[in-house]
C-alpha cells in the first residue's frame, strides 16, 4: 500500500516546483506555463531561451538552483515503490511531468545564459575596438610625441612659430615645444621657486599658485600668482585666445611640482571634474631633464618621452581619461632639482560640467545664461545624434554629467513592428552607455526616457521602449539615473503630445522653445537631487511630477 505522507511530499513539491517556474516565466514576461504553445515556443526561442534578456542573470540561475533543488527529492524517490496500485498510476505520470517540464525550463534557461554571454562578449569586442582607436600612439619624432583619439588628426603647425599650435575643435593628443622659454628666464624661475615652500602630497612636493582647486574631496589653499608665472600663463592664454573666444579654457591655476635627486613622481593624471574639459594642460619643464612615461590605462602599453629643460608639453584633457603619467627613479640625476609647471584651466562650476546627447529635440537646448538655456553654472555642450548608432562614447570623456535623450527615430521605422523589435533596439542603446560608463567611469549618467508624440501608435511603442528603459537601466548599469518628469509633455485627455509644446502644426515629433525650457528644467533638477543625494522635498526650478511612459498611461 501507498505511503500517504510519501504522496502528499511528492505534491507539495510539485505544487511548489510550479510555482517557480510561474515566477521564471513570469520574469520573462512570456506565456504562462499552463499555454500549450510553451514547448514550441520554446524551441523556436521567441520566449524562455531568447527574450529573457531584460531579466536579471543571476536570478534567472538562482531560480533554476532552486527549481533543480526542489525537484530532487522527486527524482530520488524511487517513485515504483510509492505507486501500488492503478489509483495512483495518475500520480507517477504527472510526477514524470514535472520533472519533464522542469528540465526543459532548466534547459532553455541555460541556452538564453549562455546567448547573453556572447551578448556581453560581442559589447565587449565593439569596446574594445573604440578603446584601441583612442590609444594606438601615431608617432614619435623630433622630440615631439603624438597621441591618437578617435583617429582624429591633431594640426602641428609648422614649427616656426613660438606660440603654441591649437585645434580646439579636435582631440589634441600630446605635444611639445622645445626650448619655450630662454634660459634667462627658467634662472629667473629657479631663483624664485627655490625660496618657495612645498608641501608633501600623494609623494610629491607641490605648491600651488593662483585659483583654488577642488580635487577629489580636498580643496588645495593657493598662492597669488608671482610675476614671473604670470606672465607665462597670459602668454599661454594669449594664444588659446586665437581658437576660442570663450574664458571656458581660460588657464588660471599653476602647480608646481619639485623633484630633488633621483626621486621619482608616481602615475597620475588630470581627470579631475573641476578642470575644464574642453581645456588644455600646459607642463613647462625646468631645470634637469626628466623622462616622462606615459601609460594607457587600458592596454597598459607605455610610452616614454624626454622632457628637456625649457620645454613645454601640452595635453588635452580628454587624453587624461585615456592616460596617465610619471617621471620614474633616475640615479643620474642625483645631484638634480627638477620643476614642473603645470598650467589648468580650473573652477568650481566645472563639476557641473554637462554633456547632452540627443536628437532635434535637444539640438535647440543652449549652453550658457539666459531664459531657457541650462545656465552659466552647468557649463558643458550639445552634441547631436539623431540615432542610437550614431552616439559617440568618446565625445564625453571629461564630462561629470552625461545626458543621453535620444530613441525616438529609432522605434519610428516601418522596420520596427512588434515587442521584439523594440527589445532589440534598447539592447543597442543599452550597448552604447555602457561604453560610455567605461570610457568615463566616474561620470554620473543621466538618461532621459523618450519623449511623446503625436502620433498615439507611435507612442505605443515608446511606452514600451521606455518599460524597458525605467525597469532594466538602473539595476544593470550602475551610476546612472532614470529624469524623472516625462509626463508632463504628455497630454492627459489625448494621451498625446502637448500642442503647446510642439514646433509647428502638424509636427508629431518636434517640440519648440517651451519644450526645451521644459526638458531643462527636468535635467537641471535630476542634476540637483544627484548632487544633493539627500532631497529636502524642494526642487531646484519647480515642483515636478516624476514617473515614467508606459503603455498604460500612453494608449486609452
Amino acid at each position: 500500500m501507498c505511503d500517504k505522507s510519501i504522496i502528499e511530499q511528492i505534491n507539495n513539491i510539485s505544487l511548489k516546483s510550479a510555482g517557480i517556474k510561474n515566477v521564471i516565466l513570469l520574469k520573462t514576461n512570456k506565456h504562462s506555463l499552463s499555454d500549450v504553445n510553451v514547448k514550441n515556443d520554446i524551441s523556436s526561442k521567441k520566449t524562455i531561451g531568447k527574450e529573457y534578456l531584460a531579466g536579471s542573470i543571476i536570478e534567472m540561475i538562482g531560480l533554476i538552483d532552486t527549481l533543480a533543488a526542489t525537484i530532487k527529492p522527486i527524482i530520488d524517490c524511487d517513485i515504483l515503490d510509492v505507486v501500488d496500485s492503478n489509483s495512483n498510476t495518475q500520480l507517477y505520470s504527472d510526477v514524470q511531468k514535472e520533472i519533464s517540464d522542469c528540465a526543459k525550463i532548466i534547459e532553455a534557461t541555460a541556452k538564453a545564459v549562455e546567448e547573453q554571454k556572447a551578448d556581453f562578449k560581442k559589447q565587449l569586442q565593439e569596446l574594445n575596438n573604440i578603446v584601441s582607436q583612442i590609444s594606438v600612439p601615431v608617432c614619435r619624432d623630433s622630440g615631439l610625441t603624438q597621441f591618437s583619439e578617435a583617429g582624429e588628426q591633431f594640426s602641428r603647425g609648422n614649427g616656426q612659430n613660438d606660440h603654441i599650435e591649437h585645434n580646439i575643435a579636435f582631440i589634441s593628443q600630446s605635444k611639445c615645444k622645445e626650448s619655450f622659454v630662454s634660459s634667462t628666464v627658467s634662472d629667473e624661475m629657479i631663483s624664485f621657486l627655490s625660496s618657495q615652500h612645498f608641501t608633501v602630497e600623494a609623494g610629491r612636493s607641490v605648491t600651488w599658485f593662483g585659483e583654488r582647486y577642488h580635487h577629489g574631496d580636498t580643496n588645495t589653499n593657493t598662492k597669488p600668482i608671482p610675476p614671473c608665472i604670470q606672465s607665462i600663463m597670459e602668454r599661454l592664454n594669449s594664444n588659446i585666445d586665437e581658437v576660442s573666444t570663450s574664458d571656458s579654457c581660460k588657464l588660471n591655476l599653476c602647480l608646481v611640482t619639485k623633484l630633488v635627486g633621483s626621486n621619482s613622481l608616481p602615475d597620475h593624471c588630470y581627470d579631475d571634474f573641476s578642470i575644464s574639459p574642453e581645456s588644455y594642460i600646459h607642463t613647462l619643464s625646468i631645470g634637469a631633464p626628466r623622462t616622462l612615461t606615459f601609460r594607457d590605462k587600458f592596454s597598459g602599453s607605455e610610452l616614454t618621452h624626454v622632457m628637456n629643460p625649457n620645454s613645454l608639453h601640452v595635453m588635452s584633457r580628454n587624453s587624461q581619461s585615456v592616460f596617465t603619467h610619471r617621471i620614474d627613479r633616475d640615479p643620474s640625476c642625483a645631484d638634480t632639482t627638477y620643476y614642473s609647471l603645470t598650467f589648468l584651466s580650473v573652477g568650481k562650476k566645472y563639476m557641473n560640467s554637462t554633456c547632452i546627447i540627443g536628437d532635434s529635440n535637444t539640438k535647440g537646448i543652449e549652453f550658457g545664461a539666459g531664459k531657457g538655456k541650462v545656465g552659466e553654472s552647468y557649463p558643458g555642450k550639445q552634441i547631436y545624434s539623431p540615432i542610437i548608432k550614431n552616439i559617440d562614447p568618446k565625445a564625453c570623456v571629461s564630462y561629470h554629467n552625461i545626458v543621453v535623450s535620444l530613441g525616438v527615430n529609432d522605434i519610428r521605422q516601418p522596420s520596427i513592428k512588434c515587442l521584439q523589435d523594440i527589445e532589440h533596439c534598447y539592447r543597442q542603446y543599452k550597448v552604447k552607455l555602457y561604453q560610455i560608463q567605461k570610457l568615463n567611469p566616474r561620470a554620473r549618467l543621466f538618461v532621459v526616457p523618450v519623449l511623446p508624440t503625436g502620433s498615439e501608435l507611435l507612442n505605443v511603442k515608446v511606452g514600451d521602449f521606455n518599460r524597458l528603459l525605467i525597469n532594466d537601466l538602473t539595476r544593470s548599469l550602475y551610476n546612472v539615473s532614470i529624469v524623472n518628469g516625462v509626463p508632463r509633455f504628455l497630454d492627459r485627455k489625448r494621451n498625446l503630445l502637448r500642442e503647446s509644446l510642439l514646433r509647428k502644426q502638424g509636427d508629431i515629433l518636434h517640440i519648440n522653445s517651451w519644450g526645451h525650457g521644459l526638458l531643462v528644467r527636468l535635467v537641471k533638477d535630476a542634476i540637483y537631487y544627484r548632487n544633493k543625494s539627500i532631497v529636502d522635498g524642494r526642487s531646484y526650478s519647480s515642483s515636478l511630477k516624476s514617473g515614467g511612459i508606459g503603455r498604460d498611461n500612453l494608449t486609452s
